[in-house]
């Protein structure tokens, strides 16, 4: 399988909702929607099937100014029985070898370029 494959289990766009995203090697993440506030911020859990260890990841929208947004995505992650400074260095591991890798990303920088070379029609 190319790619990712997500498999919805209910057709909620809610807070509760979930899905199965298949990435590469059959790997399975359930993928709970935790928290969400449209146009401001949602919270969802990413969770490997079979395993203790989830991550919590919050996507917030805050407009700078017209047609412009300020995005921030910030992780916390739950592994049982590690201290906190293991779990932040377990965030930075994950954004970099799979958010950029996934999102197809060098840099943040390069999601600027993009989104500046081609603007979305109205």
């Amino acid at each position: 399988m190319d790619g990712s494959e997500i498999i919805p289990s209910c057709a909620c766009s809610m807070a509760g909702g979930r899905n199965r995203c298949v990435h590469g090697n059959n790997r399975v993440i359930v993928e709970e929607l935790l928290d969400m506030h449209p146009y401001k911020y949602f919270t969802a859990s990413h969770t490997p099937v079979g395993f203790l260890t989830a991550l919590f990841m919050t996507y917030r929208f805050q407009q700078v100014a017209e047609n412009k947004t300020h995005f921030t995505l910030t992780f916390k992650a739950k592994v049982p029985y590690v201290p906190e400074w293991f779990k932040k260095q377990f965030c930075l591991f994950i954004l970099r070898t799979q958010v950029f890798k996934l999102w197809k990303l060098e840099s943040i920088n390069e999601l600027i370029k993009k989104a500046n070379a081609s603007p979305v029609p109205i």
